[in-house]
């Protein structure tokens, strides 16, 4: 299957992408940013898509009814506003708006498509644990922190800013980045969720801050 997705936001894409290509149905996902994609044209000789992903504020909204035609039709909504413009349209296999919920589009994808995704996924299984606890899943630093439970998986021994530096090559950004956008979201999480909640979660009982070593270290025995 081919997937195609039309989305201003390159790391929703990317995210989807790595959960994708942990199928063995995939064969090929096509990321295009709706803002440069003029030159993309809706053709019975170049449209070979099983499904897409395509934001309902993009300049292919005119084109969406062809789509559907094609392929199966999933809409990515950035507002409400837009949400119910389009919620009860045929056309449209599902809507999801954002912030969106990356977990809930794998196991909507595999029930649908039979992707599989689910059971094998480390990664959605450290995603599934983070929010479990409060952190929000469309938190950069959140994936971060996932894929750095997922290398700590088969680790004996491991030392945080090693982690970082892998999960920072994966994702072509530094090494910093990671560090910081994990601390941000460990940070927002105590405060959005209430530290009392996080830390029962963690089984920390001593009023120690959590870590982003304690919780890779916590979460990596669970998943």
């Amino acid at each position: 299957m081919n997937v195609l997705i039309v989305d201003r936001d390159k790391s929703f894409a990317d995210v989807i992408t790595g959960f994708l290509k942990e199928s063995s149905i995939i064969e090929d996902v096509c990321y295009l940013n709706p803002d440069s994609s003029n030159d993309f044209k809706l053709s019975e000789d170049n449209f070979d898509f099983d499904i897409s992903f395509v934001s309902l504020d993009s300049n292919l909204v005119d084109s969406f009814y062809y789509i559907s035609q094609k392929s199966n039709l999933i809409g990515i909504s950035p507002n409400a506003s837009l949400t119910r413009k389009y919620i009860n349209n045929p056309i449209f296999k599902r809507i999801f708006q954002k912030p969106v919920d990356i977990v809930s589009i794998v196991k909507y994808l595999d029930f649908q498509y039979g992707f599989g995704i689910t059971k094998k996924s480390l990664s959605l299984d450290a995603i599934n644990l983070l929010s479990n606890c409060g952190f929000g899943i469309n938190y950069t630093g959140t994936l971060y922190l996932a894929e750095c439970i997922v290398e700590a998986k088969n680790r004996y021994y491991f030392k945080f800013n090693e982690l970082a530096t892998i999960v920072g090559k994966k994702n072509n950004v530094s090494t910093e980045i990671v560090i910081w956008s994990i601390r941000n979201a460990i940070n927002r999480t105590l405060k959005t969720c209430g530290e009392s909640r996080l830390l029962k979660a963690l089984k920390i009982y001593d009023d120690r801050r959590p870590t982003a070593k304690y919780i890779i270290e916590y979460m990596s025995n669970l998943i």
